[in-house]
């Protein structure tokens, strides 16, 4: 198998995992909705911690299709711009001297 068709294979497999994902969430808010509560069933913010955040901002971005700057990246964590109502951060969960 070539290296293009891994890289195919590991895309899907990303985008059927995290539609997964996002399913069950989902499902878990409709059930929420359901009890009264003063909480608002709602997911803000995803973080996924990383150990090499400028690699990991390129191939997430590349993955969804966003533009990115690798210069831009300098911070610890990594706000992915996208347009959804629950955001994407990556997270260099290193400790650094």
């Amino acid at each position: 198998m070539g290296i293009s068709v891994q890289l195919l294979n590991m895309e899907s497999t990303f985008f059927i995992e995290i539609r997964e994902f996002l399913g069950k969430i989902q499902r878990k808010v409709e059930k929420l909705k359901s009890i009264n509560s003063p909480i608002f069933p709602k997911v803000n913010n995803v973080f996924i911690h990383v150990k090499d955040l400028k690699k990991s901002v390129g191939w997430y971005c590349n993955i969804l299709g966003i533009p990115h700057n690798g210069d831009s990246v300098e911070s610890l964590v990594y706000n992915i711009p996208i347009t959804y109502e629950t955001g994407l951060t990556l997270d260099d969960h290193t400790i650094r001297s």
